[in-house]
């Protein structure tokens, strides 16, 4: 009986010529409704199937409903899912569509749960939605056209960072676009980033590291008649210290001139004796874009962006060389009273032998400038250069159990030999703060040993 069933439902499907009946055959054949396969819907309507299958009901339903969304998205030509998710999970409709979930059947099989959704929504509605997509669609592609154009032209230019300005833009928009459509610029766009990106080399020529100075050069390729890469952003790194003498990494930004090159010399008094200086493709921050869409993406560009980095290291030639650097800096009171302490020189002190430079105090004397530098030269014959300056205290106060004491000072650079200086700060101001008036005595004096210090420091190298 069953086999005869069987042949009868195969002979219907074979020989009727009415699709109606061929998914009423199907429906029945599996125990779903007639609708999964075949809806009858209003000229003015389109219908939507949705099916989702997994071991709880709630999740089956959810994927339904994401797969109705999918094939809108489809329909229209833009993915419009995650902006109507949860209203069509909430309410099982989506206005923007004046779409309605009108059927649903749920069906359990061992421990798979498979739910179907039918919607129905306005085609005049849709209609509206596909024709703005096509036209942002269309629009989109012009811009990508005119990108295309001008990364081409770019590269004939040698200007391959900007080339690759486009190229990142160009992805951008296409991952806007549906997966069918945008799939495929997308991943051109990415080709052509990766290939212009990986030939870039850096490199550097007439480097002096005394200084530190040298010409750092951009080329795509290695060849020595390689193209010189022009108007590219370039990231230098150093270590440096600060006004107080603690060690931080600065940077600079460079763009390459027409001969694909730029020239780095020091212009940071604090620059650490001893270290690296590391120039980078300025691209990091514009790949950052990338990391809301194509994490994997962004962290390979950003990698090779690094393996790219050229470090170059240095050590400066001190001035005093091999010999100790003499510190003579006088502290005053407020009311003129020599002080016979040696605050800011310490701080001073503590400073140079970071950077292996010897130094010694000078000793402490009550004479007007001009005496006390002479009788310095004339006694320190052993020290090629002296480092000159006087301090004194400007302001006192006392407040909510604190002391404020302000100073003020300058400090010089001088030649033993020959007297000539070298180098010298304008007047240079600090403030201390302390639990009496002595801390903040001493807080301020050698604050102002560290900041005058950071400001002639570079006078100190060739």
């Amino acid at each position: 009986m069953k086999r005869l069933t069987l042949l009868l439902l195969i002979t219907l499907f074979l020989f009727s010529g009415c699709s109606s009946l061929s998914s009423w055959v199907k429906a029945n054949l599996e125990g779903v409704p007639v609708w999964v396969y075949e809806v009858r819907v209003g000229r003015n309507q389109v219908s939507f199937v949705g099916k989702g299958s997994a071991t709880t009901e709630t999740r089956s339903k959810v994927l339904a409903y994401e797969a109705i969304l999918k094939e809108v998205s489809s329909f229209i030509g833009e993915d419009v899912s995650a902006n109507h998710l949860a209203q069509i999970t909430k309410s099982k409709t989506v206005d923007q569509y004046n779409l309605k979930v009108t059927q649903e059947f749920v069906k359990k099989e061992d421990n798979l749960i498979t739910t179907w959704f039918l919607a129905v929504a306005d085609r005049s509605l849709l209609e509206i939605s596909r024709t703005e997509s096509e036209r942002l669609y269309l629009q989109r592609l012009g811009e990508i056209g005119k990108l295309n154009n001008s990364a081409s032209q770019y590269i004939r230019d040698n200007r391959d960072l900007l080339a690759i300005e486009n190229y990142l833009d160009i992805i951008l928009l296409a991952d806007t676009l549906p997966l069918e459509r945008g799939e495929k610029l997308y991943n051109d766009a990415v080709g052509q980033l990766k290939k212009v990106l990986q030939r870039l080399v850096l490199s550097y020529n007439s480097a002096k590291g005394e200084i530190p100075t040298l010409n750092v050069v951009l080329k795509r390729g290695t060849r020595s008649l390689a193209a010189r890469v022009k108007e590219a952003p370039i990231l230098t790194y150093y270590e440096a210290y600060d006004g107080l003498g603690k060690p931080y990494q600065g940077s600079n930004h460079f763009v390459t001139d027409n001969s694909g090159q730029f020239s780095f010399r020091n212009l940071n008094p604090t620059l650490v004796r001893e270290g690296q200086l590391c120039f980078e493709l300025d691209l990091i921050e514009s790949f950052s874009k990338l990391q809301e869409i194509d994490l994997a993406l962004y962290d390979e560009l950003v990698q090779t962006v690094k393996d790219k980095r050229l470090c170059y290291s240095y050590k400066m030639e001190s001035r005093v060389k091999d010999k100790a650097l003499l510190v003579a800096l006088r502290e005053y009171s407020l009311q003129g009273s020599l002080y016979q302490s040696r605050y800011g020189a310490t701080s001073i002190k503590s400073y140079l032998e970071k950077q292996q430079i010897k130094t010694s105090f000078a000793p402490i004397e009550n004479l007007e400038e001009d005496e006390y530098l002479a009788k310095l030269r004339q006694q320190q014959s052993s020290f090629n250069y002296i480092l000159f300056g006087d301090v004194g205290i400007t302001q006192i106060k006392e407040e909510g159990g604190k002391a404020f004491v302000s100073v003020a000072g300058f400090l010089t650079l001088v030649e033993s030999n020959s007297g000539n200086e070298v180098g010298s700060t304008s007047q240079v101001s600090s403030i201390g703060i302390g639990k009496t008036i002595e801390e903040a005595t001493e807080k301020a004096f050698s604050t102002f040993g560290l900041i005058s210090l950071s400001l002639i420091n570079r006078f100190l190298y060739y």
